[in-house]
This record gives C-alpha cells, sequence and structure tokens, in this order.
C-alpha cells in the first residue's frame, strides 16, 4: 500500500505509539524521568521509565539515540495523525524508531496486540 501523501512507516510508527499510550504505557518526551527536568532533546531513552533521560541523570536500562530520532519520536508522539503527511523522515531514523518501539512493545506485552501485526501486513502490500 502506497501513499504519496503519508509515509506508510510514519503512519504505523505513530498507531503504535497510541496503541502504548492507551494501553498505558505512555511515553515521556517532555520531562526527564530521573529528575524531572524539563528536556528540549535528549540522546537517551529509559525502556524502563519509557521516556527521555536528560544529559545530567544516570543512563540506565535504556537505549542511546540520536537526537534526531528522539525529536522524530517525540514529533510523532505529541502530532495529531492527520498531520504527520507534512513530516519527512530518513531511512536510518525511521529504522531506528522501529527498533526502539519494537523493544518497547515486546517487553510490556505478552503478545503483540494483533492491531499492530497488522501494520507489517499492510506494509508488505
Amino acid at each position: 500500500m502506497k501513499n504519496k501523501v503519508v509515509d506508510i512507516e510514519i503512519l504505523a510508527r505513530a498507531f503504535e505509539m497510541k496503541v502504548l499510550k492507551y494501553t498505558g504505557y505512555a511515553l515521556n518526551f517532555n520531562y526527564c524521568l530521573e529528575c524531572g527536568r524539563k528536556i528540549e532533546t535528549s540522546n537517551y531513552i529509559s525502556l524502563q521509565s519509557l521516556g527521555g533521560i536528560c544529559s545530567y541523570c544516570n543512563k540506565a536500562n535504556g537505549i542511546a539515540v540520536t537526537y534526531a530520532t528522539y525529536n522524530i519520536l517525540k514529533y510523532i508522539y505529541e502530532t495529531p495523525l492527520e498531520e504527520l503527511y507534512k513530516l519527512s523522515v530518513h531511512t536510518e531514523t525511521k529504522k531506528d524508531i522501529y527498533k526502539i518501539l519494537n523493544i518497547i512493545i515486546n517487553q510490556n506485552y505478552l503478545k503483540k496486540p494483533k492491531s499492530l501485526q497488522i501494520l507489517n501486513y499492510i506494509k508488505e502490500e
């Protein structure tokens, strides 16, 4: 399924983030999950606490990311689905986002929700 207006991979990642949020696994990109400081950007995501860690805090139980990846994740998370058509993302950043969300989904769900499995099927079409 190709759509020249919306990048299906970005739409799929946004949907995954919405599923996480509405099933109790909301991500926090605005405040450090260790100290509570407001953060504009970060290069580390806590997989345990599900969000950003500021540059002042200890980075453990998470994954290092590029600032670009963090900013794109934050944008996707905060932007309504109907506005994501404006977003253009490099292939490497898309791969990083997929890996991060896949880890978070796999660690928080016993079985991956069928609605998320369907997204991979649609992408292959």
